[in-house]
C-alpha cells in the first residue's frame, strides 16, 4: 500500500504544478517589428529573480525571435513589477550566438557588438492565465487510471 500512497502523493503534485497560474506581460506601443511577452509567478513583487520568470520571449527587426531560456537567464539589477507594469526590469538569455534582453524601456538583442532597441512602447500587464479546470481534471483522471493500471499489473504479477 505504500508505493500506491508515493504515487498518489506525486500525482497530486504533479496536478498542483500543471495547474499553475501565471501572469502576463506584453510589449505594447513599440515600433513595428519589436515584441515581447513575459509570464511571471505573481501579479506584482519586488527583487524579483529569473525564478520568478516562467516563460517569454522578445523579438526585434534585427535578432529575431528570442524564446525565454531559463538555463541561460540572469537578471543583472533589480526585478520589481507591479499590475500596471514594469518598474524595473533587467533580463538576459542567451539562446545560441544571440544574446535577448528585455528591459523595462525596451526590448531587443545584442549579438555583442549591435544593440537593437525601441524605447517607443512599454511592458503592460495583460492578465491571469488560469489553466483550464477541463484539462486539468482531465490530466487527473487519466493519471488516475494510469495508477489504477499499474496497480492491479503489480497484483497480477504477485500472484502469478
Amino acid at each position: 500500500m505504500k508505493p500506491f500512497a508515493a504515487i498518489a502523493a506525486v500525482l497530486l503534485f504533479c496536478t498542483s504544478a500543471y495547474a499553475r497560474t501565471s501572469y502576463e506581460f506584453d510589449w505594447v506601443g513599440g515600433q513595428p517589428g519589436y515584441a515581447g511577452r513575459l509570464f511571471l509567478d505573481a501579479p506584482a513583487k519586488t527583487s524579483g529573480t529569473t525564478a520568478d520568470v516562467l516563460g517569454g520571449f522578445v523579438e526585434s527587426p534585427t535578432f529575431g525571435h528570442s524564446a525565454f531560456n531559463a538555463t541561460t537567464a540572469s537578471n543583472f539589477g533589480p526585478l520589481d513589477w507591479t499590475t500596471t507594469g514594469f518598474i524595473n526590469l533587467r533580463l538576459s538569455w542567451s539562446n545560441g550566438p544571440t544574446q535577448a534582453r528585455a528591459y523595462s524601456s525596451f526590448v531587443g538583442g545584442t549579438d555583442g557588438v549591435t544593440f537593437d532597441t525601441d524605447s517607443t512602447g512599454s511592458w503592460i500587464f495583460a492578465g491571469a492565465s488560469v489553466p483550464d479546470a477541463g484539462s486539468t481534471f482531465a490530466f487527473s483522471v487519466i493519471a488516475f487510471l494510469g495508477m489504477l493500471a499499474f496497480r492491479q499489473a503489480r497484483t497480477v504479477n504477485r500472484t502469478a
